[in-house]
């Protein structure tokens, strides 16, 4: 997904630019997702808030409820239960830091993992 030019200390979310990502469980048993992120070339990910060179990553599975849980480094329960065939949405917001060294595009990955949830 591409949040296009978002300036510093400034918040984009995937529901204002109709971005919405989808998991698909294509197994034959019911699945847990879970899903990380990382840090970019010259930008740490953080968990609770925003800092020089810090920015946080933030996901939803509710449409029209965020509860806004962080993305990290290591992997958290994106969505249990998801039986066969079946289809989980995403939506995310991001929050860049409050000042960088770098002033170069930066990308960074988000990874979900599908786990045996029976």
């Amino acid at each position: 997904m591409a949040y296009g030019n978002v300036t510093l200390s400034s918040s984009k979310c995937s529901t204002t630019t109709t971005d919405t990502q989808s998991a698909v469980n294509n197994g034959n048993i019911v699945e847990n997702f879970n899903i990380k992120g990382a840090d970019s070339t010259d930008w740490d990910i953080g968990t609770t808030s925003i800092g020089a060179d810090i920015y946080v990553h933030r996901f939803s599975t509710t449409t029209g409820t965020y509860a806004w849980p962080e993305v990290d480094n290591e992997y958290i329960t994106l969505e249990a239960g998801i039986a066969a065939d079946a289809t989980s949405t995403v939506d995310f917001y991001i929050f860049l830091p409050s000042s960088s060294t770098s002033y170069t595009e930066q990308s960074s990955n988000i990874t979900i993992q599908a786990v045996d949830g029976t």
